[in-house]
């Protein structure tokens, strides 16, 4: 039963990693440990435009790269499934 369930496990994981990335950086923004949403908020105190915005990119560059990763392992396990032609 897991190999025919591991294709739609393995979507999830995309979804499921998406969500979390958000409520990451948000709760980041909520505490005062170091991180990316604290970077953001001090960037946001001090108006410092070159921090808020490239804080935001190294956000969207690792949300993008974990993506990337996450989307070519699903279409090598649906492409392993059967559910998927090579092109």
């Amino acid at each position: 039963m897991f190999p025919a369930s591991l294709p739609s496990l393995v979507g999830g994981l995309r979804t499921a990693w998406s969500f979390s990335w958000r409520a990451l950086i948000g709760a980041e923004l909520l505490t005062t440990n170091p991180g990316l949403g604290q970077l953001l908020e001090i960037g946001r105190n001090t108006a410092n435009a070159a921090l808020v915005i490239s804080t935001i990119l190294i956000v969207g560059v690792v949300g993008g790269l974990f993506d990337q990763l996450i989307r070519a392992l699903e279409a090598r396990v649906r492409r392993d499934h059967g559910l998927e032609v090579q092109s």
